[in-house]
């Protein structure tokens, strides 16, 4: 399943452990940041 985070928050100690290498992205974010992660995280996919 593909998927990413869109966070206000900076730090990546906060997700789990097991979560830290998802794609993600930090406020504030615009159209053109949301497609970058869109396109990371099918990329990861594989899709």
């Amino acid at each position: 399943m593909c998927f990413s985070f869109a966070s206000g928050y900076g730090d990546a100690e906060i997700f789990p452990a097991h979560l830290r290498g998802i794609p993600r992205i930090e406020k504030p974010f615009n159209e053109s940041s949301v497609g970058n992660l869109i396109a990371k995280a099918a990329k990861r996919e594989g899709a």
